[in-house]
């Protein structure tokens, strides 16, 4: 039996321009926030705690995770254990997923969040910049 375990930071944001930052928008965001510093307040330094809710962000499937840096190397179920923080600071937002192979068959689980995006202008072209790593 094989097991893979996913769980990926997100820090982004959308750029029309040439900055080469992820945490400042050159095109707003609509509500969300792109740093995910609003979520400093419930953001979490060892628990997982399935909680984006602010900001903008929602959670969508399952529940995605806050987290603050820096990480110690110990965690709860050793989620983003030792993380430190992106160029763009210290609060990020982290999904999960577990997919296990039993003859063939898939089954698992995972987690997403989401925003709407507003003031997007049919036919231009936009950059999505945003700092990810394998946890």
């Amino acid at each position: 039996m094989k097991r893979f375990f996913t769980f990926f930071l997100f820090l982004f944001t959308i750029h029309n321009g040439f900055s080469s930052g992820c945490g400042i928008a050159n095109q707003p965001l609509g509500v969300a926030d792109g740093t995910f510093e609003s979520l400093a307040g419930v953001a979490s330094d060892f628990t997982i705690n399935g909680n984006v809710t602010g900001g903008g962000w929602t959670n969508s499937e399952g529940s995605a995770d806050s987290w603050i840096t820096p990480l110690p190397n110990l965690t709860q179920s050793q989620a983003a254990a030792g993380m430190n923080a992106s160029p763009d600071g210290g609060i990020f937002a982290a999904v999960a997923s577990s997919v296990v192979g039993i003859g063939g068959n898939i089954v698992g689980w995972k987690e997403s969040f989401s925003s709407t995006i507003t003031g997007l202008t049919i036919g231009k072209k936009y950059t999505l910049k945003f700092y990810l790593a394998n946890a």
